[in-house]
């Protein structure tokens, strides 16, 4: 049998099929031993690479971690100072404000005291314009309602009343009245007793005292412990009524120097007014010493005992002037004596002051 031949194309050799087929197979066989073991070698590359990766992958985690845990660390830490740091700078800011605060309250306080001030000069000044004002009013309407008079005013800083009235009659001096203005929210006693001072010092014949607050229980006008107490609205017409007893008081002394009454010089000192009021200022006197007394007492009655026995006599003395002054004519005087004595009164003194009165 006669094999089937080929001719190789590339050396032009002849070769039956079967050796063909075998060369084939050889190289087949060889091919596949070669591929074999280059894929072999390359599995075991590829293993010692996996390895090589897995144990650099196994390096990378752990240093991973490792780093991990050093950023943790490394926040916590960070955060640790950041809280610390909060914490100082909140205590600063704290502290800060406190004195902030503290700096702020004084200035606040300060600011209010002196806006205090201010309100209390401001209502001051208010206050004693309000009095000017009015002061100004009443010498006004007296100057215009009775243009004969003299009216006239006391120099801003000098110690005295508001006004004077000098009532005029055919030409000359008939008597005269005091004025004291007060325009504020309360009634003061002491401006009474600061009236009557002056009235005794000008040797007025009447006070009256023009006021918007009015003492209690008193409404339009009312004599009070020596001094007409009127309101704003009703002062003319008051004035009016007293400027009419100043006249009917002059013209009875005139009448009685015209009959040629026996009125000396004395006699009629003794009734005038003035002389009344100097009285009055002396007895008043005498009676603030017994509360004095009296006061003085409580605390160490031995150290006045001696002083007492001395007003005693004293009023005794002004018993038995008084005596004489109603002989003359003069009928007030054991009245003002028996207004000054002690309170309870000695009875020796009081029986002496009924019988003289």
């Amino acid at each position: 049998m006669e094999l089937f031949k080929f001719k190789c194309h590339q050396c032009g050799a002849e070769n039956d099929l079967l050796t063909q087929t075998q060369a084939v197979k050889g190289l087949t066989s060889k091919i596949e031993a070669e591929t074999k073991e280059s894929y072999q070698k390359q599995l075991d590359e590829f293993r010692q690479n996996a390895n090589e990766i897995r144990r650099k992958e196994l390096e990378y985690l752990e240093k991973e971690k490792k780093w991990s845990e050093a950023e943790l660390t490394i926040k916590l830490e960070y955060q640790r100072q950041l809280a610390s740091e909060r914490v100082e700078i909140e205590k600063k800011v704290r502290e800060t404000a406190t004195f902030e605060n503290v700096e702020l309250k004084t200035k606040l306080d300060q600011l209010t005291q002196q806006l205090n001030a201010s309100q209390r000069l401001a209502s001051q000044g208010s206050v004693q314009l309000q009095g000017e004002v009015q002061e100004v009013i009443i010498k006004d309407r007296l100057t215009k309602e009775y243009p004969l008079d003299l009216v006239q005013g006391v120099p801003k800083g000098v110690r005295g009343a508001d006004a004077v009235m000098i009532v005029r009659s055919s030409g000359r001096d008939a008597g005269s009245l005091i004025f004291e203005s007060k325009r504020t929210a309360n009634f003061d006693q002491k401006w009474i007793t600061k009236l009557k001072e002056d009235q005794r010092a000008s040797r007025c014949d009447i006070a009256v005292l023009v006021t918007q607050a009015m003492p209690k229980g008193v409404s339009n006008f009312q004599h009070i412990d020596g001094v007409w107490v009127s309101d704003f609205k009703s002062f003319e017409a008051l004035v009016g009524v007293l400027r009419m007893q100043v006249l009917e008081a002059d013209r009875i002394r005139q009448e009685q120097l015209k009959r040629g009454e026996s009125l000396n010089g004395l006699q009629t000192y003794l009734n005038s007014p003035a002389c009344r009021n100097n009285v009055n200022s002396y007895m008043s006197s005498v009676a603030k010493l017994w509360d004095a007394i009296d006061k003085d007492e409580k605390i160490n009655a031995k150290s006045i005992a001696a002083r007492r026995v001395d007003l005693k006599q004293l009023h005794g003395f002004w018993l038995a002037h008084a005596t004489d002054l109603e002989s003359h004519g003069v009928l007030w005087g054991s009245e003002v004596a028996v207004k000054c004595l002690p309170h309870p009164a000695p009875l020796s003194l009081t029986s002496k002051a009924v019988a003289a009165h």
